[in-house]
């Protein structure tokens, strides 16, 4: 495998390790569909109806992967989506091209 590749899947990796979360993947799709494009992190508490700190802990997660970006707004953080970085699980699905179809009619459940 190239080193190109390499470092494509490993980025792959973390980004799906991001998302694999249903809590926050739930924060995801509840941020994407702001009208104001994201929301304070008290509003993804009642959304998700969890603890803060649960909520603090897998928003730092998407932070982190840079799947959100946050900024302060007094005493709230300000949670938005980053779009390129959304629009990168497609680009990383290609990696696989036409080898998926492939290899799922070689599996054996």
């Amino acid at each position: 495998m190239a080193m190109d590749t390499k470092v494509k899947v490993n980025e792959a990796a973390r980004l799906y390790a991001a998302l694999g979360h249903s809590l926050r993947l739930q924060a995801v799709l509840f941020l994407a569909s702001q009208p104001r494009g994201g929301a304070y992190v008290s509003d993804v508490v009642a959304y998700l109806q969890r603890a803060q700190s649960t909520v603090s802990h897998h928003l730092k997660v998407l932070v982190d992967a840079g799947v959100l970006a946050t900024e302060p707004h007094g005493n709230w953080g300000w949670y938005q989506v980053v779009p390129t970085r959304l629009s990168q699980l497609s680009e990383h699905l290609s990696l696989f091209g036409t080898s998926v179809p492939a290899l799922g009619a070689r599996m054996v459940l």
